[in-house]
């Protein structure tokens, strides 16, 4: 806006901002016919909500963000891993204290180390992990039904939705 009218007041900013949001086209019809705006806001309240440490928020945004879009399972999974990291990173007993015996140095041997405490952390706290990332389970698991009930990941049209190689998107 401040392209098309550089003179203009805030004031004039915002109602044009508002009119361009409204607009009948954008506004009632692209959540229809595009699942990409609500798909990304729902899964940016997901990524949100983690990092707040909200994890059943973050479910349900995430879960909104998985009927939008199936793809964003993969997403909602990645906010569950940040999630199993922050609780790598930030013990909250000093007898789980994972990452601070850890050296931070890039050599291969400290990353090699850093990914076997990684897991020994895991292993080690399994129960903890479960319990904490209850909700991300359970939205994985009504994927899975989803799936299987569904005989696929498509919605609607299977046919035209089929698994193919694509050379500029591989």
């Amino acid at each position: 806006i401040d392209i098309i009218q550089p003179t203009a007041t805030n004031q004039q900013r915002t109602y044009r901002a508002v009119i361009i949001s409204f607009m009948p086209v954008v506004f009632f019809c692209n959540i229809l016919y595009y699942t990409d705006s609500i798909s990304v806001c729902s899964f940016l309240f997901c990524y949100l909500f983690s990092l707040l440490r909200r994890p059943y928020s973050s479910a349900i945004a995430g879960a909104l963000s998985v009927v939008c879009r199936q793809t964003n399972i993969i997403w909602v999974g990645f906010v569950a891993a940040t999630s199993v990291l922050h609780l790598f990173f930030h013990p909250s007993s000093p007898s789980s204290s994972s990452f601070s015996s850890i050296s931070t140095s890039t050599s291969t041997s400290s990353l090699v180390h850093s990914i076997f405490g990684f897991i020994q952390f895991c292993l080690k706290n399994y129960r903890r992990i479960i319990l904490s990332h209850v909700s991300y389970i359970l939205v994985a698991l009504l994927f899975a039904v989803f799936v299987i009930i569904n005989k696929g990941i498509t919605v609607g049209d299977q046919e035209n939705h089929q698994v193919s190689f694509h050379a500029v998107q591989p």
